[in-house]
């Protein structure tokens, strides 16, 4: 079960004045001698447990001096960072545990007859040691690689290139050996045969992490593509997400809603599934309003120049730039007419984008419907309000179909 000390000749000391000065004590007490010897190991093993307190404090003082001094004398300010996580300072921790592992066997007197299993005892606390010190390595290991991690997002080429997913993965890894070494040490077999144990088992550990596996082949897809970076404004109707990404990690991705709720979607959706990404808005520095309906080819029909009621119900919503002063033409049609309108409505509005495309354009789609399209960009700095500015234009658009004599289907 447990890990043995091997019994060899430099292992088996003399009683030492200090044993027999305990025993002597205990056995003064009335203590049975064979319960006397079991008691002075006891408080010697107090004893050491003080001891190694004692070293693990001398130990990370004389580390955080030597690293200290080392940070110093380099001009590199990345390993500044290592000093603020505290990353080495684990490493303090391994040479108390050494120290048990090894000074345990010492305690216990080879001469002295136990109401207990010595070696049973021995293997049990060697065991425990032995342990602790691969749980410290991975602890260290992890904080090691968050820091890592931490240095890379500082850096320019974190804002094209997520990581955090391939730092995960290093971090699964080492936890899945060291899960393998602590089996290893509590079934007093052979990490070979733990591992071939493993791929037995195969097929069950894919269905366990499946979602695991899944995520990090997405990860790598989603940052190799340049499909999501963090700060990404994205939209998923299926899972209610409509904002900002906070964080890709192999399980989750974080979004940040524009109502302040958070959305987790699982990371291999975003590669299964559709989103969109309006990152590219930010680029433009703009957001395309497009206004579609579809209306009745039979209300549609001529409008005389000489109709100054329809270009009055017009130029009331246009500024005197834009104003219709008369109908081009002798004949026109009130279709015509409403792209004329909305293109010079939209033009004067000073939350559209002069520079983008503004267009109002119709196409048949059979001899009963027509399809018309009018379409601009809102400018950057008015997307906080561009549901307000959307909703808004699209009344005004609505209410002049009705006035042109123009029927919706």
């Amino acid at each position: 079960m447990f890990i043995h000390c091997n019994k060899t000749s430099n292992q088996r000391i003399m009683k030492s004045p200090l044993f027999i000065q305990f025993t002597d004590f205990f056995q003064g007490l009335g203590v049975n001698p064979q319960w006397a010897g079991a008691f002075n190991s006891i408080c010697l093993f107090f004893g050491l447990i003080l001891a190694a307190f004692i070293v693990n404090f001398i130990t990370r003082l004389i580390i955080s001096i030597l690293v200290g001094r080392i940070v110093k004398q380099s001009k590199n300010k990345i390993d500044d960072v290592f000093i603020e996580k505290k990353v080495f300072l684990g490493l303090s921790r391994i040479f108390p545990a050494l120290m048990i592992y090894f000074m345990i066997s010492q305690i216990f007197q080879e001469n002295v007859d136990y109401p207990f299993n010595k070696e049973t005892i021995i293997g049990l606390i060697q065991s425990i040691c032995y342990i602790f010190i691969i749980i410290d390595v991975l602890i260290v290991i992890n904080l090691f690689l968050n820091t890592l991690h931490f240095i890379y997002l500082k850096m320019p080429l974190a804002k094209n290139l997520n990581l955090k997913g391939y730092f995960q993965a290093v971090k699964l890894l080492f936890t899945l050996i060291a899960i393998i070494m602590i089996i290893s040490v509590l079934t007093q077999a052979s990490p070979a045969k733990i591992f071939t144990g493993l791929g037995a088992a195969m097929a069950v550990l894919i269905l366990v992490f499946k979602d695991t596996i899944l995520g990090f082949v997405a990860c790598i897809q989603l940052s190799v593509n340049k499909m999501l970076m963090v700060g990404d404004w994205i939209y998923m109707p299926l899972k209610n997400a409509d904002g900002r990404v906070t964080e890709i990690s192999i399980n989750t991705v974080k979004v940040l809603n524009h109502d302040h709720t958070m959305t987790m979607i699982p990371t291999f959706l975003l590669v299964s599934d559709s989103f969109v990404n309006k990152t590219i808005i930010e680029k433009h520095q703009s957001k395309i309003l497009r206004f579609d309906v579809d209306l009745d080819v039979q209300c549609i029909k001529k409008v005389s120049s000489s109709n100054l009621n329809i270009i009055h119900s017009l130029n009331k919503y246009l500024t005197e730039e834009q104003k219709i002063e008369k109908i081009d033409g002798l004949e026109t049609t009130n279709l015509s007419l409403y792209k004329n309108w909305s293109t010079r409505f939209l033009k004067q509005n000073s939350y559209i984008d002069p520079d983008q495309t503004i267009d109002s354009r119709s196409f048949f789609i059979n001899n009963q419907k027509i399809h018309l399209t009018v379409s601009a960009h809102v400018k950057f700095e008015h997307l906080e309000n561009y549901e307000y500015i959307k909703n808004q234009t699209f009344e005004i658009l609505y209410l002049l179909i009705s006035e042109l004599e123009l029927k919706l289907i």
